[in-house]
């Protein structure tokens, strides 16, 4: 467990493309992360809702971060994310990975869901 902490806090440390976002690391324990995103007004598209491409991110940073904890250097070759629904200015949003999946919630957690495996 220490060691999954320890690992990902030095890789947030050096994470150029979370740190402008925002994305906090809440946990990390072996093969398993949690990060957050506060979805900020210049985030949100023409619809307007939070551009996919930031939802993306925080899912894949979780992905990330969940695999990579055990201080191993890995890095995705696909991912695939189904966007159930939107997140607005405002919003908290959450998601959690393991090796083996993941999802994505909003501040009532578990509204949506990811998919991916590390293979």
């Amino acid at each position: 467990m220490l060691l999954a902490e320890q690992t990902a806090s030095a890789i947030y440390s050096r994470d150029a493309a979370s740190q402008p976002i925002d994305l906090q690391l809440l946990g990390a324990r072996p093969a398993y992360s949690r990060l957050t995103m506060r979805v900020r007004p210049d985030m949100v598209d023409g619809h307007p809702i939070c551009h996919g491409a930031y939802l993306f991110t925080l899912a894949d940073s979780a992905f990330a971060y969940a695999c990579n904890n055990d201080n191993r250097s890995t890095v995705a070759s696909a991912r695939h994310v189904d966007f159930l629904s939107p997140a607005r200015a405002g919003e908290l949003r959450a998601a959690e990975d393991s090796e083996v999946g993941s999802s994505t919630s909003t501040a009532d957690l578990m509204a949506d869901t990811v998919e991916g495996n590390p293979q």
